[in-house]
Parts: C-alpha cells; sequence; structure tokens
C-alpha cells in the first residue's frame, strides 16, 4: 500500500468504526503509524477477477493474470 492509501485511511478512521467493529477503527490507524514509525515501504498487487483462484499461476489460460514469480 502506497503511503498516501494508509495516510488517507487514518486521516478517517470513522469510516472503519461505521462499516465494522470499532477496533477496525484502532487498527487502521495503528497500521499507519507502525508503517510511518519504521519508515515501512508498502506495496499491494491487484489480482483481477478473471482469475481462476483454484488453479496454480503456471496452469491458467493467461499467463500474464496471475501476479507472481516469473
Amino acid at each position: 500500500m502506497s503511503r498516501d492509501f494508509l495516510r488517507a485511511n487514518a486521516a478517517k478512521p470513522s469510516v472503519f468504526a461505521e462499516a465494522r467493529q470499532a477496533t477496525s477503527a484502532e487498527n487502521v490507524v495503528a497500521h499507519h503509524e507502525f508503517a510511518r514509525d519504521n519508515h515501512l515501504y508498502l506495496s499491494y498487487a491487484i489480482v483481477p477477477p478473471q482469475i481462476d483462484r483454484s488453479k496454480p499461476a503456471h496452469k491458467q489460460s493467461d499467463a500474464t493474470l496471475h501476479a507472481g514469480r516469473a
């Protein structure tokens, strides 16, 4: 996750509190503070919904759809 993504979530924890348990809001803020304080670089991958999650990467119909090692 980018720092901006975490920062945006931590800026409005009430959204998480309304949608889930109250601890979700606290967790979002704590996650942001931990990443910030420890100078962590965070990233994420978006896996397309077209992937068949029951198959490993090498058995997918299109090898470029799966996030993983080449």
